[in-house]
């Protein structure tokens, strides 16, 4: 008895359709162990979105791979954001502007085109943001 109550103290703290489902997939012990281990690893990405993206790899009868490089790609993209987050924050500067911001009229050297096509394709995180 102490073990099972032991077990569903340590459950994912997400109720709802995709933690059942997940769980029916894998065993409850399995699952308790998995958030265990992301929060050890200190892999939030992975922890927010593990469950949706096992149901959808469930349904869609994906290749563990495929089920894997997804995981990977939202916590690196994760870690980019905050990382762009976190150098913003730091540099403390006193008014942030973006591209939207900038007058476009001076310099008149500065392709508008150029520069704005760099920032949509360096970082997934300017596509998300309003930066």
């Amino acid at each position: 008895m102490t073990q099972n109550n032991n077990t569903q103290a340590n459950a994912p703290e997400k109720t709802g359709k995709a933690t059942q489902a997940a769980s029916e997939i894998v065993g409850e012990k399995e699952m308790v162990l998995l958030v265990e281990h992301l929060k050890y690893l200190k892999l939030p990405g992975l922890l927010e979105n593990y469950e949706a993206a096992a149901l959808k790899a469930n349904q869609e009868s994906w290749p563990y791979v495929k089920y894997l490089a997804q995981l990977i790609e939202l916590e690196s993209n994760l870690r980019q954001v905050r990382a762009i987050e976190r150098k913003v924050k730091s540099a403390r500067f006193p008014v942030l502007k973006t591209l939207q911001q900038f007058h476009w009229s001076w310099p008149k050297n500065i392709n508008q085109l150029q520069v704005k096509d760099r920032k949509y394709s360096a970082n997934p995180y300017y596509q998300k943001s309003a930066y």
